[in-house]
């Protein structure tokens, strides 16, 4: 058999022609009535709002371009679940059914569909002089830069669960399940969640499925939003008597639906039995993808996001018992491989942000590959880049050499990096982590990390660290983090120097902040090349290393 499978994570679809004002401010319209989200909200977040739709169409025409006929989709294929967002996604993807006969099949993410309730949301949008004013799905009109829109919300899964994607029966499919038995009818696949003290018993939806789409192939499309009630009577709004499911992961899921792991095992058991390929995704990762930097970021900074949405190594473990072998996963907006035991967790990034891009699995009798494919040559989009210079303008924001990125690439990195000074450095590191690294060169913390008498590296590599900021450091920790394959991508008068720090070894008792930030980025940066995997008919890894497409 020869059959191919596109893999997409995280489209984070924001319309920017969608309905947003409700009929108010009719004046400051962007050019082409066009509804940017801010770029100081973009700056704190891994995904690039105004630019996900061209992302998105640039990936799903490159799919086409191949000839690949059916694309997993890892979740949050929406901004925020709005329907504005909802419908533009959907509408496209319809598109591309329409036009090539692909097949989507997707799972859902923590920005698609929330709990039982749904959620309000506010979100702010430019005005073209450079001013913003905020949508909100829970306030009343005050002032004239405040609209109140009830559309502005994430739907519940009961009325948010699109009729497409692989969520209900298709024509053609050669068999679908849930948890729950063959009944595709959300009222037959719901199960029960308590609040910690047991007094407080919810019941939520479980999108899961599974499905053949073509004969020996069966793709397991795991629920992984875990929603666990809390404590308490007095609630003001429906949405809150629950968690978010952001941070929960498999971690609460192996711990509150148990069922689930029952039925994983049970497909797995009947793949092998029926000789299945068995291919399961979720929105969430499966495997710990951060190279086990966890125990020295939660030592340095606490309970990070990094921290926070780690696998526990006793998750993956029930998992890999549980008989799945090759996972995808969304959600950090990463790229990279993992495993544990007998399981590979492929974290997809998401289209929306650097490093962008998919994976495209194929299937032959032998086994399978897995290629990484980027999109290069996408340009910017002059309209946009003109109302974020007239907002940094008119706000002052400091958003370093980013607005003058002549194309998408260099947009998309310089992006990442400005996150990393605005949300994750200014955020999550200590003040004393901070402070220490501003007035620092590459140099200082080599010599801090290494004893005075033992000199790092040669003389002239330490006189060229001497003049570049240890700031480098932070942003390449979490460029790499975001993009394992960074050491390969990277221009080589860059790779030079980062080679050499990471070839500085630091053992593990070597606590301090220098020894441990170069530790962590020697972790990221060391990884095995993973853009190419060759895999055996039992998803065993057989051959790994460069041979990606490129767009």
């Amino acid at each position: 058999m020869r059959e191919s499978f596109a893999v997409i994570a995280d489209p984070h679809l924001h319309n920017v022609h969608g309905n947003y004002r409700a009929g108010r401010i009719a004046e400051e319209c962007l050019p082409d009535g066009m509804e940017l989200r801010t770029l100081s909200d973009t700056v704190q977040s891994t995904r690039l709002y105004n630019e996900s739709e061209m992302n998105f169409r640039a990936v799903l025409e490159d799919i086409a371009r191949r000839g690949v006929r059916h694309v997993i989709v890892v979740g949050d294929y929406s901004d925020d679940g709005q329907d504005e967002s909802v419908a533009a996604s959907l509408a496209l993807m319809d598109d591309y059914t329409d036009r090539f006969g692909i097949r989507f099949y997707s799972t859902v993410g923590n920005h698609d569909v929330y709990g039982y309730s749904g959620r309000n949301l506010e979100r702010d949008f430019l005005l073209a002089d450079g001013t913003s004013f905020r949508v909100s799905g829970m306030r009343e009109d005050v002032g004239d830069h405040l609209v109140f829109n009830p559309a502005m919300r994430c739907r519940a899964y009961a009325d948010g669960l699109p009729h497409a994607l692989g969520f209900f029966r298709r024509e053609g499919d050669l068999h679908w399940e849930t948890p729950f038995g063959l009944s595709d009818v959300l009222k037959d696949r719901q199960y029960k969640v308590a609040s910690p003290d047991g007094h407080n018993l919810r019941s939520f939806i479980d999108a899961s499925y599974l499905v053949e789409p073509v004969r020996g192939v069966w793709l397991l499309a795991i629920d992984a939003n875990v929603f666990v009630p809390r404590d308490g009577e007095a609630f003001a709004r429906a949405e809150d008597e629950f968690d978010d499911s952001t941070d929960a992961g498999y971690n609460a899921l192996v711990k509150h639906r148990p069922y689930l792991i029952e039925w994983i095992a049970d497909v797995a058991s009947r793949a092998d039995a029926q000789g299945k390929r068995l291919i399961s995704f979720a929105h969430y990762p499966a495997v710990d993808p951060f190279d086990g930097t966890y125990e020295d970021e939660n030592r340095l900074f606490g309970s990070t996001i990094f921290v926070r949405r780690t696998p526990h190594h006793a998750t993956s473990a029930i998992l890999a018992q549980a008989g799945l072998r090759l996972h995808f996963s969304g959600h950090l907006h990463i790229d990279n491989v993992s495993c544990h035991e007998s399981l590979i967790n492929v974290a997809v990034p998401s289209t929306a942000g650097y490093p962008g891009g998919y994976r495209l699995l194929s299937l032959h009798d032998g086994g399978a590959d897995l290629e990484t494919v980027r999109i290069s040559g996408l340009e910017t989009n002059t309209a946009i880049l003109a109302a974020y210079r007239r907002e940094v303008k008119y706000s002052g924001l400091d958003v370093g050499d980013l607005l003058n990125s002549t194309d998408f690439d260099h947009f998309a990195i310089r992006h990442l990096r400005e996150v990393a000074r605005h949300r994750f450095f200014a955020r999550e590191w200590t003040t004393e982590a901070r402070e220490a690294i501003g007035r620092m060169t590459l140099a200082d913390l080599l010599r801090e990390a290494v004893a005075p008498t033992e000199p790092p590296l040669a003389a002239d590599m330490m006189t060229e660290l001497g003049n570049i900021p240890a700031m480098r450091l932070m942003e390449a920790i979490y460029i790499v983090r975001h993009n394992a394959a960074w050491r390969r991508e990277m221009p080589n008068t860059e790779r030079r120097v980062f080679e050499a720090l990471s070839a500085i070894c630091m053992p593990a008792e070597a606590q301090g902040l220098a020894a441990t930030l170069l530790r962590m980025f020697a972790r990221h940066f060391d990884k095995e090349d993973f853009r190419h995997i060759r895999f055996d008919r039992n998803w065993r890894i057989v051959a790994k290393g460069d041979g990606r497409h490129a767009a």
